[in-house]
């Protein structure tokens, strides 16, 4: 059986590449989320406002 070495500053690069990419993706899709939530208050706000003045 074979035993598999990783000395400590290799695990450590391989541990923050990880947790680099899985800040990166939240990051990533949080603002993705922002975006459209905006988009879409926007669009209703648009929609409040001209039923408004239609009065």
């Amino acid at each position: 059986m074979y035993q598999l070495y990783i000395d400590p500053g290799t695990g450590s690069l391989l541990l923050q590449m990880l947790l680099g990419a899985v800040a990166a993706v939240v990051l990533f899709y949080k603002r993705i989320v922002y975006f459209f939530l905006k988009i879409f208050n926007k669009k209703k706000l648009e929609e409040k406002l001209k039923d408004g003045n239609e009065d």
